[in-house]
This record gives C-alpha cells, structure tokens and sequence, in this order.
C-alpha cells in the first residue's frame, strides 16, 4: 500500500498534472486560456511540484508508523530470498537488459525534452511522444523476447501481449460502469451517446460556479481548483482542462491578473483529482491498485488528506503569484 500511494502521488498526481514531457496537458490549458503554452507549463510545473512535495510528506507522516520494521520477518524474508537467488541464477544477458531499459527511455525523454528547448530540432509531444515511448517498449519487449526465447520467440511475444490485455481487461472491468455514470456528466460524452443538445451536468456545474465567483485573488485561486475537482470527478482530469483555461481567461483577465497562473492551478486540481489520485474510477487509481494487488477506493482513501493539503499550499502559493 505504500508503495502504492508512493507511486500514484508521484506518477498520476505530480508528474501527470505537470505534464512537462508530453506536454498534453498544459497545450489544452493553454489553448483555452489564450496563453503561451510556456508560461501555463512553468506555473503548473511549480504547482504540481509543490502539491506533490507537500502530499509525498503528508503520507509519509500520516503513515509513519507502517515504516516500523519487524527484524525477525525481515531476516526471514531476506533468508529466503537468498535461497531463491541460489536456485535460480539470472541468464547472462539479464543485467544487459536491465541496464538498457532504463538508458533506452531516459535518452527518449531528453530527446522530448530537446525538441521542446532546443529550435532546429523538430519537437515532439502529445501523440507522437506516446507513440514514440510505446513503440520502443514494443521493441524491447520483442527483442528480449527473442534473445530469451529465441526459436519460440513469436509465439512468446504474442502470450505476453495476451496476458497484458487480459490483465488490463480484469482492472478496468470494474470501473466501466462506474465511469459511465461520470462520463455523462462530460457534454462531449452524453451528446455522443443520447443527443447532441443533451446536457453535461458535472461541467455545467463547474461552469456555473465559475460565473458566480467573486473576483479577487482567493476566491478566484480557491474557485477554479474546486471547478477543476470538480471536472476531474469523471476519471479523465483532461476533459475538465479547456473549461478551466476558458475560466481563467475569462475571470483573470478582465481584472489584470496572471491568466496563466490560474490556468495552470487550475490544471494541476483537474489531474490531481481526476488522473487518479482522488478518482477510484480513474486510470491512475486503477492501474496502481492493480498491479499492487490493493482496492483502488482504499489507496484514494489514503491519498485524500495528503493531496487535499497539496491542494491547500498551492492555491496559497497561486494567490501570492496573482
């Protein structure tokens, strides 16, 4: 569990609401808002890094007392494991791979990072970032594969993409049904499914508290996270991003504040609620209790005080940048 609310705030809550490789994220934001993409990804990297610090040293005091190391389980567990590492000696090439795995995406991800500071190199960012990161790890799985497996190596590739997908299949089976009820919330969602005039409650709402904001600097810091909670409730935390970009235009703007600063707050509560970290139903939550074999609604359980109390310093923080 820890392990697990570890990777979840880092992963789907710091690094998926800053968006700073991919860059899908802030290019939604700053498209709404009518703003340089730079700035909306400077301030949301500055928000996501600061709500993530402060939920990463919340859980860690909140949970202090589950670090408490029980000496005679340990040196059980390390006996055994030794007795396991006797028996089953890695191949040859298994520190070759272990060493190229990691390289492999570190030197994709200073090539995305290059693209997007260096000019004369083509950028690359959303699908085609995506593309590029899993396509190289089709290839290493396909390689491995082949040095391991070698003359049955086809037939090997083709089990582990069967056992990816049905292991995808039993995580997010259960959420289907529960996402739809959220999804139609989404105006882009319920108009494809009932009625291209249907309505889209769970942004309707968002929208409707934006217009009835006060337009000061804490109301406007503290209104546009809980609007962007809010849109985050359906389990995307992307489809809540052009509402709040739009609401930071339209409500900063006018008044001579800092669009980008509430655009990118605003992005950084969208994700941090709806990425996963506060959203069992959401990808983040799923993929992370799947694979630590935990209930999503016990690891969102868990996050809520830590990310919650991000989510407090950051919206003071973005009123002192307004």
């Amino acid at each position: 569990m820890l392990a697990c609310i570890a990777i979840n705030l880092a992963g789907h809550g710091m690094a998926l609401s800053g968006d700073l490789v991919l860059q899908g994220a802030p290019s939604i934001t700053a498209n709404a808002a009518s703003v340089e993409i730079g700035s909306v990804l400077k301030y949301g990297a500055i928000f996501a890094t600061a709500t993530g610090a402060v939920a990463l040293i919340s859980a860690f005091v909140i949970n202090r007392k589950a670090f408490a190391v029980d000496e005679d389980a340990t040196a059980k567990a390390n006996a055994v494991k030794n007795a396991q590492d006797l028996e089953e000696q890695p191949p040859p090439y298994a520190k070759f791979f272990a060493v190229m795995v990691p390289v492999v995406f570190v030197a994709i991800v200073i090539r995305i990072l290059l693209g997007a500071a260096v000019e004369g190199i083509e950028p690359v960012f959303g699908g085609a970032a995506t593309a590029l990161l899993g396509g190289a790890a089709a290839m290493i799985l396909v390689v491995s594969t082949a040095v391991d497996a070698k003359k049955n190596f086809l037939e090997k590739v083709v089990d582990y993409l069967r056992d990816g997908m049905l292991f995808a299949i039993k995580i997010f089976a259960p959420v289907i049904p529960i996402a739809a009820f959220f999804y139609m919330g989404n105006p882009d969602s319920v108009q494809n499914i009932l009625d291209s005039n249907a309505p889209g409650f769970l942004l309707d709402l968002g929208g409707a508290l934006g217009t009835v904001l006060p337009l000061s600097a804490p109301t406007l810091a503290i209104g546009i996270v809980v609007v962007g909670a809010i849109t985050g409730l359906d389990g995307s935390g992307f489809s809540g991003l052009p509402l709040v970009g739009g609401l930071a235009a339209a409500l900063a703007g006018p008044v001579g504040y800092n669009v980008a600063v509430l655009a990118g707050l605003g992005q950084v509560a969208a994700i941090w609620v709806g990425g996963g970290c506060l959203s069992a139903w959401a990808f983040g939550a799923v993929a992370s209790a799947g694979v630590a074999g935990i209930p999503p609604a016990e690891l969102v359980r868990k996050n809520l005080v830590p990310v919650l109390s991000g989510l407090a310093v950051s919206t003071i923080l973005a009123i002192i940048l307004l």
